[in-house]
């Protein structure tokens, strides 16, 4: 879904707008795909423009699980210069499959061991539900 770019910034006080919207990328309604070098990969971007000097971090929530976690896999195999990986990872939790449906195949255990193994390559890895 498209949006007008002056409603991202509703309520933004305009120094931190002047801050910020350059150094912004938007996407505005353009899906992700998991294509490996596809610029619309959001791991593939990682990997051609965050540099070791700088520190990049990467929210991962677009709720369609297998894209998710084909994007973490690749993250797996090599974080390249990313810093810190924010995920909502979709597991079997009865709190949660009233919002997540049924498409969840993973579970608790699973996420641990998940979030483990990206902190032990040296990726800063957080989940939250």
């Amino acid at each position: 879904k498209k949006r007008e770019i002056s409603k991202y910034w509703d309520g933004t006080p305009q120094d931190v707008r002047d801050k910020w919207e350059p150094r912004l990328t938007w996407y505005n309604g353009v899906p992700v795909t998991t294509e490996k070098g596809n610029m619309h990969n959001p791991v593939h971007r990682i990997h051609e423009l965050c540099r070791i000097e700088d520190f990049c971090a990467f929210k991962l929530d677009i709720d369609t699980p297998h894209v998710e976690y084909s994007l973490v896999k690749q993250l797996l195999e090599n974080h390249g210069h990313l810093k810190e990986f924010f995920f909502e990872h979709h597991v079997h939790n009865p709190l949660m499959s009233e919002y997540w449906g049924r498409g969840v195949d993973m579970s608790l255990k699973d996420s641990y061991l998940l979030f483990t193994t990206l902190r032990e390559k040296g990726l800063r890895a957080h989940p939250w539900v």
